[in-house]
């Protein structure tokens, strides 16, 4: 029971609902009282923001590691009110997990779970933007640094945590990778629905290929909701996947905390870059190439 809660806890804590028995919502109107109501929310290095312009800047490629390996099950799809998560429902102590390193990071970083965000309509969704564009969707893998040892821990350190975020644009098939989760989607629609999955699959089969990985954005930032704690490093990769309209019909179709509304337009309001620095890494074939202000290639 007591391991059942904690990983019920992990996941609210990641999609930001385990606040204190404070409700917030995605309103213009509601988005406006976050930081009265969560402090961390008025911060000055909050999430997401658009990116515009990044410095190129030479770094170690980033090292994605047990990505291809079948995670370890069960796994456990849940709604929390506020979006879908999934996550391994029982971590091991002694089977490896996937995790990451390299690039800007000096820690290491263990998968904890992931989430998605959309839109109502497919030019809206995602919570990051280029140059002021949107997507349909965002998936965020949520990654926390193995020196601290539980979630709460790690948000209340600079440090703390990794998120990788991968874009969606509309195409007219479906996504088959995507279904491996979309499927389980009506069994999840009602807000605190959750169930154990039977089959198991790897990290690699949700994400963009290794070529179109090797160039992404990378800042200092924020989770995208409350409590806003600033203890996230972000890794924006702009090589878009696809998903189909059929497919984002299911996510569309969730029912938010309420239970009466459809759990739609899920995503948080840019934020100010202000002074921080964002960065782009330039692929390893133009190294020789000095720091320079790059245009943001839009995701494709």
């Amino acid at each position: 029971m007591g391991s059942t809660y904690m990983q019920f806890a992990i996941i609210i804590l990641l999609t930001g609902q385990l606040t204190n028995g404070h409700h917030w919502g995605y309103s213009k109107e509601e988005q406006a009282k976050w930081k009265e109501q969560f402090k961390s929310c008025g911060g000055l290095r909050q999430s997401p923001i658009n990116i515009h312009k990044a410095i190129g800047k030479r770094m170690r490629a980033l090292k994605l590691r047990n990505y291809r390996d079948p995670l370890p099950g069960p796994l456990m799809l849940h709604n929390n009110g506020h979006t879908v998560a999934l996550e391994i429902a029982h971590p091991p102590r002694n089977q490896s997990v996937p995790y990451v390193v390299g690039g800007l990071l000096t820690k290491t970083y263990k998968f904890e779970s992931l989430h998605f965000h959309w839109g109502e309509r497919s030019d809206l969704g995602s919570e990051h933007t280029f140059s002021g564009k949107r997507y349909p969707m965002e998936m965020h893998m949520v990654h926390r640094n193995k020196n601290y040892p539980t979630m709460e821990e790690a948000m209340k350190h600079a440090d703390g945590l990794t998120v990788l975020a991968f874009f969606y644009k509309l195409h007219e098939d479906n996504n088959k990778q995507l279904d491996q989760l979309v499927k389980h989607l009506p069994s999840v629609y009602v807000p605190h629905a959750n169930i154990t999955l039977t089959e198991t699959f790897a990290l690699t089969s949700l994400i963009p290929s290794r070529e179109n990985m090797r160039r992404y954005y990378i800042y200092k930032g924020s989770l995208t909701t409350p409590p806003c704690s600033e203890a996230v490093t972000w890794i924006v990769f702009p090589s878009a996947m696809p998903v189909s309209e059929v497919q984002l019909n299911k996510f569309r179709s969730m029912f938010g905390h309420d239970s009466h509304t459809k759990l739609t337009n899920n995503f948080r309001h840019v934020q100010k870059t202000g002074r921080r620095k964002v960065f782009v890494r330039i692929p390893r074939r133009r190294s020789s190439e000095k720091k320079q202000i790059m245009e943001p290639s839009e995701p494709v």
